[in-house]
C-alpha cells in the first residue's frame, strides 16, 4: 500500500498537469456538494457545522468518484 502511495505522491509532485487534475477534482467535490448541500436545506449561508457537514461530504463523494462507487450525477450523504 505505501508503494501505491508514494508512486502517486511522486507523481503528484512531477506531473503539473495531473496534480492540477486532482485539484480541480477535489475543489469541484467540495462545491458541488456545498450547492447540493445548501439546495437539501434551503440554506444560502454556512455555519462551521454546515462546513464540516459539507467537507465530509465532499471527502465522501470524491472517493466514491475515485474508486467507481458511484456516477457522478449521485452525491454522498452524511449530514
Amino acid at each position: 500500500m505505501a508503494n501505491y502511495i508514494k508512486e502517486l505522491t511522486d507523481n503528484l509532485k512531477k506531473d503539473k498537469e495531473m496534480r492540477e487534475a486532482w485539484k480541480a477534482n477535489i475543489a469541484m467535490a467540495y462545491k458541488d456538494n456545498w450547492a447540493q448541500y445548501a439546495k437539501r436545506k434551503g440554506k444560502t449561508t454556512m455555519n462551521s457545522e454546515d462546513r464540516h457537514i459539507i467537507a465530509n461530504n465532499a471527502a465522501e463523494y470524491f472517493l466514491d468518484l475515485l474508486c467507481g462507487e458511484l456516477e457522478s450525477t449521485e452525491f454522498s450523504e452524511v449530514g
